[in-house]
């Protein structure tokens, strides 16, 4: 079940969202990736505008609710689709670590980004809590 962009399982588990987010995201920037050449194209600093103001909102949407539940499988498909997003906007040799793209960009590692901006969400909502049970469902 969708609803307002997040999905919902029976289960009540996420990792059927960030996979849908992530999916989504990877295609956005695959295909951004075809509008960048050494010697045609939007620049890399274009690019880092469409990673940081259009897939980095898409991906981290609704954080508030599904946050709590990374593990490392769900880290490591953020941590594609922000390699993927860093390599297009600095054009480095592909073998460029993540930590490496991450300081040379300025940019906290997507876990953080997610946690900090739930922390924010869930402070400036005045501490509702979001935490979804089975009870909601029935």
């Amino acid at each position: 079940m969708t609803y307002l962009g997040i999905m919902f399982s029976k289960r009540l588990c996420w990792t059927d969202h960030i996979k849908s987010r992530v999916h989504k995201c990877t295609y956005l920037l695959k295909k951004t990736k075809n509008l960048v050449g050494k010697k045609y194209g939007i620049n890399p600093s274009r690019t880092m505008w469409t990673y940081e103001a259009i897939i980095c909102p898409k991906l981290t949407y609704s954080c508030l609710v599904w946050s709590h539940s990374l593990n490392q499988t769900t880290i490591n498909l953020l941590n594609r689709v922000q390699r993927l997003g860093l390599m297009g906007a600095s054009q480095l040799l592909r073998s460029t670590p993540l930590a490496a793209l991450e300081t040379i960009s300025e940019n906290f590692p997507i876990r953080l980004q997610i946690n900090t901006l739930a922390e924010a969400t869930h402070c400036s909502t005045g501490g509702i809590s979001f935490k979804l049970s089975q009870s909601h469902f029935r």
